[in-house]
């Protein structure tokens, strides 16, 4: 009986960790989506500021503005 338990333990114990360890594969995948998420819009942001601010007619005021 005390051979069932302690397998029945180390199986519960796989499982947590395996649990785990995909949960923060998950989240450090979602962060690597994030910031390049957030490098993209602020170069769009940045390239609608310049365009904006130098000119070119074809970025509106509510272009820029709408960041």
């Amino acid at each position: 009986m005390q051979k069932e338990e302690a397998k029945k333990n180390e199986l519960q114990i796989v499982a947590d960790v395996k649990k785990r360890f995909y949960a923060v594969y998950l989240l450090q995948k979602l962060t690597q989506i994030g910031d390049e998420a957030l490098a993209r819009l602020e170069t769009t942001l940045e390239l609608t500021e310049n365009m904006y601010l130098k000119g070119s007619g074809k970025v509106t005021k509510t272009d820029f503005f709408k960041k």
